[in-house]
């Protein structure tokens, strides 16, 4: 019995403890990110930092902030209409709101290279193109996107300016989730299911393969899985480092992985999500966020 009481009291404490560590005001640093620090951030400190802007996040808890190259700005998207999308931006100066022209990530010129019209439900391009009803992009990086078709039968990068040339075929049997562009090099990030055990179950893994653009067309430079992980948070493609979420169900905590080499070091506990940025707008955000 007392054994039984020592295990109950041990596991509310760490219940506790893990519960404060994943919802407190939390950054990271380690040697390896270079120039960055690590924001876990969670849909109720977003939300806070919002409202006292006058609008809400569109879908806080699912849509990540997204960041421009050198991590000196966030990119929330703001509560759409059906006639207009809204952005925020947040510097370590001033937080800014900016009419978009539909659902879609801009550049570091805070530009959009493609959009969701909110209206047709068709994805437009700067450049003057349009997808078919059926096609639909599914990640933006730099000048380059990874567009399919649905049901999905096919799939591929391309350059924005021309999204309906072929740059690169990529499986269809692979579910796109991330896409870092820098320079001639891209960094795809998706799942892919793999048989797992003589019983042929499967199970979905986290791969990147990185293509170059240099020479005479695209080739693979390095293709790698990552069977330990369940996600990736963020990707640094100059300083060639990620975090990631460990398959770990409870309490999992943050994996920093050094892509090139494969080390990895373990962190703090995990938040909801999480972005690499510079010192100054990090403490912008928490100034905004606090209760």
């Amino acid at each position: 019995m007392f054994r039984v009481v020592i295990r109950v009291c041990c596991g509310v404490c760490y219940l506790l403890l893990a519960i404060g560590c994943s919802s407190a005001e939390r950054v990271e640093g380690h040697s390896v990110m270079g120039r960055f620090q690590f924001l876990w951030y969670d849909d109720g400190r977003v939300s806070r930092l919002l409202n006292k802007t006058g609008y809400t996040n569109t879908s806080p808890k699912y849509a990540s902030m997204r960041r421009d190259s050198k991590g000196e700005r966030l990119f929330i998207d703001l509560e759409q209409s059906q006639e207009s999308s809204m952005l925020a931006i947040i510097s370590a100066e001033c937080v800014r709101v900016k009419e978009l022209h539909g659902f879609g990530s801009v550049n570091d010129a805070e530009e959009q290279l493609c959009w969701l019209d909110l209206l047709d439900h068709r994805w437009h391009f700067a450049s003057g193109y349009t997808l078919q009803t059926n096609e639909h992009v599914l990640a933006a990086s730099g000048g380059y996107v990874i567009v399919a078709d649905n049901p999905r039968t096919r799939q591929w990068i391309a350059a924005a300016e021309t999204p309906t040339n072929v740059l690169i075929s990529l499986p269809a049997n692979i579910r796109v989730e991330r896409l870092f562009a820098r320079n001639q090099v891209l960094d795809v990030f998706y799942f892919q299911y793999k048989v797992k055990g003589a019983g042929g179950e499967m199970d979905e893994l986290v791969h990147l393969t990185t293509y170059s653009l240099e020479g005479e067309g695209p080739k693979v430079q390095r293709s790698r899985e990552f069977p330990w992980a369940s996600r990736v948070f963020d990707m640094d493609p100059e300083g060639r480092v990620a975090m990631f979420r460990p398959r770990q169900t409870y309490f999992a905590h943050g994996i920093l992985a050094e892509l090139d080499t494969g080390r990895k070091f373990r962190l703090g506990v995990a938040g909801d999500n999480g972005v690499f940025l510079g010192e100054a707008v990090i403490r912008r955000f928490h100034e905004l966020s606090k209760p």
